[in-house]
């Protein structure tokens, strides 16, 4: 999870004389040397750096007349330290706005952002890294020297993997490598998937801050507007069906129970493979539409596919992400455009933005798309199934 600072100043005059009053020694910037930073400060984005301290480096944002700096997710203690002398040095006599949280005065930022709140902030980072790992993703974190893609590992060491990442920026400060922790050790680069080369590229790079920033907007959106859902009571056709097929669905449970394990076993195993071909199914799907949407930037079909394969594979963020560009580049008269919007509210949704989804599912609905989420009733095979402990494949 990234923290950021704006400074509301213009950009300094002399980029050396701010570089000097930070006082840190083995200061690098990632795009050049050093010493080429003369002059006014730079727009656009610069990355600042201390090899064998690092483990991301310092975002600084010079745009509109302000200055942000930004705290990657995964920064060591020391990037936080650089992070917060260049709030003293740049915010010298001005205001700070913090991503959360009332302005303060540039010389109180440790005293705000305490060892309490980098710790917090710290962990959310990692926990953000270990969900993604638990669901059997895999991970790449950028850093200044290169990027390291972490094995889907359970439980995710932070510490330990702290320690690597900043390793792996002072080795490779002078080389253009790539590395892959395994086991919480750098191993050898082996020869990646079309898959992996996804997992490594754009298309799912800032997954989880582009979650966390839809979940701000969610929370803008949600102050003051949500109304309690007004509770129903049970269907009386429920009751009918459960006295149907209670007595003969229990007779049954008697009956299979010395077989039920050897059942749920089998049954286990073949949703695992289901499941395993299905995931892979969808790896290649996406790969081929990547490919594709490489050459035909413009196919607004073939990224929905795309989106709809990246949700099935927890990818949701990225799904957005192509949903949210379809909506843009689409027509609003085009007949698709409904259904679409009902795509996009169920990503949301999922990614824990109910008023966001909410206000897709609203568009969808002028649009004539049937978007109800109206229960639908059990069948009475499926409730027998259920009552006799057979479940479902």
């Amino acid at each position: 999870m990234s923290s950021s600072f704006i400074v509301r100043r213009g950009p300094p005059d002399d980029t050396s004389a701010v570089l000097a009053a930070l006082d840190r020694p083995g200061l690098r910037w990632a795009d050049g040397e050093l010493d080429e930073l003369a002059g006014p400060w730079p727009d656009g984005v610069i990355l600042l750096w201390i090899p064998g301290a690092s483990t991301r480096g310092v975002e600084v944002t010079t745009a509109d007349g302000a200055m942000t700096v930004r705290i990657l997710a995964m920064s060591s203690r020391e990037d936080y330290d650089l992070a917060f002398r260049l709030i003293e040095v740049l915010g010298q006599g001005t205001v700070v706005e913090p991503e959360e949280g009332e302005p303060f005065a540039a010389a109180e930022v440790r005293a705000r952002c305490d060892e309490a709140w980098i710790t917090r902030t710290m962990a959310a980072g990692a926990a953000g890294i270990g969900a993604a790992l638990a669901r059997g993703k895999r991970v790449t974190v950028s850093g200044p020297g290169t990027s390291v893609r972490i094995d889907p590992v359970v439980p995710f060491d932070a510490p330990a993997f702290l320690e690597t990442m900043r390793n792996a920026q002072a080795a490779a400060a002078a080389a253009d490598t790539e590395h892959t922790v395994r086991d919480g050790k750098i191993v050898e680069e082996e020869e990646r998937t079309p898959w992996e080369e996804i997992e490594d590229g754009d298309l799912l790079a800032g997954e989880q801050e582009h979650q966390a920033e839809l979940q701000k907007r969610d929370g803008k959106l949600s102050t003051g507007s949500r109304t309690p859902p007004r509770r129903r009571g049970r269907d009386p056709l429920f009751f009918v069906i459960v006295a149907l097929v209670l007595v003969p669905a229990i007779i049954v449970r008697i009956v299979t129970w010395p077989f039920r394990i050897s059942i749920r076993e089998r049954r286990a195993e073949r949703r695992d493979e289901r499941f395993l071909r299905e995931r892979q199914t969808c790896r290649d799907e996406v790969v081929r539409e990547t490919a594709h949407l490489a050459d035909q930037p413009a196919d607004l079909e073939a990224r929905r596919r795309r989106a709809d394969r990246l949700r099935r594979l927890g990818h949701r963020a990225a799904a957005e992400r192509d949903l949210a560009a379809v909506l843009d580049a689409m027509p609003d008269r085009d007949p698709a455009r409904g259904a679409v919007l009902a795509e996009h509210a169920v990503v949301l949704d999922q990614l824990g933005c109910p008023s966001l989804a909410a206000a897709a599912r609203a568009a969808a609905v002028k649009l004539g798309v049937e978007v109800d989420p109206a229960r639908s009733k059990a069948a009475a095979g499926d409730l027998f199934r259920i009552i006799a402990g057979l479940g479902h494949d």
